[in-house]
């Protein structure tokens, strides 16, 4: 049995005549940032291949040991090249630390940094800058 299909591409034809074109749609490069991010001055991440890792310095995310030495290790670390300071998921003891120019410390979910409760954790330097009386 033999079908003749010849009038398939007129009525094809007539039937895409119909047929509205489609706008293109445009993808935007980034979404909007969120009112908090200007609110509070957050910043993207910066891009860059130095990742220090508190862990590799003596940090143990057990919400018990003391690990103001290895985070401060850490952010010595990151200060000399520039560079972020990571966390694994876990609760961090710790003292005083300071931050330095060129680091930035990221905290992401399911990491929690425990102030010490020893006052000794805490040592007292003089301000950085003039006080007056």
């Amino acid at each position: 049995m033999f079908l003749n299909l010849s009038f398939l591409l007129p009525l094809l034809t007539w039937l895409g005549s119909f047929m509205e074109p489609v706008p293109a749609t445009t993808v935007s490069a980034a979404p909007a940032d969120p009112a908090w991010v200007k609110e509070t001055g957050a910043k993207t991440l910066p891009a860059t291949k130095n990742t220090f890792t508190v862990a590799k310095y003596g940090a143990v995310a057990d919400g018990k040991t003391l690990n103001t030495q290895a985070i401060q290790k850490a952010i010595d670390a990151a200060a000399k090249k520039g560079g972020v300071v990571t966390f694994a998921p876990g609760q961090y003891l710790t003292g005083s630390i300071f931050l330095k120019k060129g680091v930035t410390l990221r905290l992401d979910k399911g990491v929690t940094l425990l102030g010490s409760q020893d006052l000794k954790d805490y040592p007292s330097y003089p301000p950085a800058w003039p006080v007056s009386k």
